[in-house]
């Protein structure tokens, strides 16, 4: 790290850089698979939950590895990826019907009441998420820094909401967790996906299928 703060500075502001990068611009799109798909869920909410979405994270990718040895000192060699769940929280209106969402949501994954599981096209989705600089003003309108799309995903935990006297006009928040098959990281620009990890390929757009 450089010990003048004036280098340090005039590095990040050169135009490759833009400036340090801020967390507080970003979308959140859900994109079922197709017109059929998530139905019983209300999907005329789901547009709304992009306006909605108080925080989510980039997610995580690690990389397995187990002990190779021939002579020596055992080399750590990587054998499959793997992708943590993401975190999502919502602001919550008084109608609740962000929560009765997902409420639906998990009762077509395995319906509450037989047990039987929903079949996998019906309930997973893809999940957009973009960053976007500090002078952005539209998310239709500005291109993302940053894009990441959670490929064949569907909420595991509808986390709870609670309630306290001493909360006073705090707006309530919904947690939910999302398990997927994996990510697809965007490039600036939002213009290609690429599988993480990959040098760029084209992403193929799963809602497209079909």
């Amino acid at each position: 790290m450089s010990f003048n703060v004036n280098k340090l500075k005039e590095l990040v502001a050169n135009s490759q850089y833009g400036g340090f990068a801020t967390g507080s611009k970003y979308d959140v799109q859900f994109l079922p698979k197709n017109s059929a798909s998530l139905t019983g869920v209300l999907t005329s909410e789901l547009q709304t939950l992009r306006f909605l979405c108080e925080a989510v994270s980039i997610p995580t990718r690690s990389l397995s590895t187990q002990d190779h040895q021939i002579y020596g000192a055992p080399q750590k060699m990587p054998y499959t990826s793997g992708y943590t769940e993401a975190a999502f929280s919502f602001y919550l209106t008084e109608s609740f019907v962000q929560r009765k969402l997902f409420e639906a949501w998990q009762n077509m994954i395995i319906d509450p009441n037989s047990g039987n599981v929903g079949f996998f096209d019906d309930y997973s989705c893809t999940i957009e998420i973009k960053k976007f600089s500090r002078t952005a003003s539209d998310p239709n309108v500005s291109s993302p820094d940053h894009s990441v799309r959670l490929i064949n995903a569907f909420p595991s935990i509808v986390g709870e909401v609670q309630l306290s006297h001493a909360g006073g006009n705090e707006i309530l928040k919904q947690p939910v967790t999302f398990v997927y098959e994996k990510w697809l990281s965007g490039s600036v620009g939002g213009a290609n996906f690429a599988s993480a990890g990959s040098t760029g390929a084209p992403f193929v757009d799963p809602t497209a299928a079909g």
